[in-house]
This record gives structure tokens, sequence and C-alpha cells, in this order.
């Protein structure tokens, strides 16, 4: 679990973007919210182990297909 190393904050800043996102998107997508998982890396790097590519920034992904592509 490293990423609570780097980031020991990162529970607290999510929560604090959850409970922001219940208070200002209407009532009917709550439980979706509430039921969608949040994955955490510490880095993200892909491509060839030649020539990796190795992001700075934030990302999503919205479905599994999507990652297996």
């Amino acid at each position: 679990m490293e990423i609570f190393h780097t980031h020991p904050d990162i529970l607290t800043t999510m929560e604090d973007d959850v409970r922001n996102c219940i208070k200002v998107l209407p009532r009917s997508v709550h439980d979706l919210i509430r039921r969608t998982a949040i994955w955490m890396n510490v880095s993200y790097v892909y491509g060839s182990l030649e020539n990796p590519k190795v992001l700075k920034h934030t990302t999503t992904h919205h479905s599994e297909q999507w990652l297996i592509w």
C-alpha cells in the first residue's frame, strides 16, 4: 500500500471529493457514486519495456474493456 505512504492524506481527500459530489449531484445518482470502485496507484506506466510512457497526472478508466484495449 505504497500510496498511503507517499500520499498519507489521500483518503481524506477522496472522502471530501465524494462528499462534494453527493452535495452537488442529483439524488438519482447517489447510489451509483456510492457503489463505484475507485482504484488508486502511485504511478501509471504503459507502453513497451524499452520505451515506457510514465504519466504524471490523474486518469480515469470507465470500463474494463477500455483497459483491456
